[in-house]
């Protein structure tokens, strides 16, 4: 099992900041993208611990333009969406927070890489490493999940 972390200032705005996390997994980006984006109703059933429920709010889940707590777009062609948080507990830190999930297909598997990018409100405010380690961490238990349904 593999991940590593990083964080930087994006070159163009000095006040937002990045940090991200690549995790190997043994499902395919495909296979993982599908579970992560087209169906959110599966978090509580991979994640019950940090996923309690999910309502859609606007839209259907999994569609473009569906609001689901957050906002977000989706690419699946290019396994890629970029979540952006509207409402709750981190709108109280943040100014700005995007969540970015790309999927990589490799040889024996796929890389999926969660991006967060953020502004504080506050610079003494806190950096959302807790928040990237509950993705590793659902990407792990997706992973588990999908190898016992037999998805690759």
């Amino acid at each position: 099992m593999h991940s590593s972390l990083s964080k930087h200032n994006a070159a163009d705005d000095c006040q937002l900041q990045i940090v991200q996390a690549d995790v190997k997994i043994k499902p395919s980006a495909a296979v993982f993208f599908t579970l992560d984006l087209r169906r959110p109703d599966l978090y509580p059933v991979v994640y019950p611990t940090v996923y309690k429920s999910v309502k859609t709010l606007e839209g259907r889940a999994g569609k473009l333009g569906s609001v689901i707590r957050i906002d977000y777009t989706v690419s699946y062609k290019k396994n890629y969406a970029a979540f952006d948080v509207i409402d709750g507990y981190l709108t109280t830190i943040y100014k700005r927070f995007r969540v970015i999930l790309s999927c990589f297909p490799k040889c024996d598997g796929s890389i999926v890489r969660w991006t967060l990018e953020y502004e504080k409100k506050n610079q003494d405010g806190p950096d959302p490493t807790e928040e990237l380690t509950v993705l590793i961490k659902f990407t792990r238990l997706a992973e588990k999940y999908l190898l016992t349904k037999n998805h690759m």
